[in-house]
């Protein structure tokens, strides 16, 4: 049987075929990653994490979400995505998740 290779770089190359490749590193690998560090600390979006108290947001949208079955993303977390659409002027979500 033959086996097919890829090359990635002068030093590494990959055999198997059903684990994806990007950049030399295979993406079935986990990796460690600190928004702390990829975030600036002098951020306009740091400063308004101080500032502003979103706790409200989970009591207004409490009875909308179920006790049971698959779990939704955060009320806080979605508002915050909004408020960044809002002050960045992306019009949609696909955009924002690109972005």
């Amino acid at each position: 049987m033959r086996v097919d290779k890829r090359r990635l770089s002068r030093h590494e190359t990959v055999t198997d075929w059903s684990v994806p490749v990007v950049a030399g590193r295979c993406l079935d690998q986990p990796i460690a990653v600190s928004l702390e560090e990829l975030v600036p600390a002098d951020t306009f979006y740091r400063h308004l994490e101080v500032k502003l108290d979103l706790g409200f947001v989970r009591d207004w949208t409490r009875e909308l979400y179920a006790a049971r079955g698959r779990p939704s993303i955060d009320p806080v977390v979605f508002f915050k995505l909004q408020l960044v659409m809002f002050f960045e002027g992306i019009r949609s979500e696909r955009k924002l998740i690109c972005r």
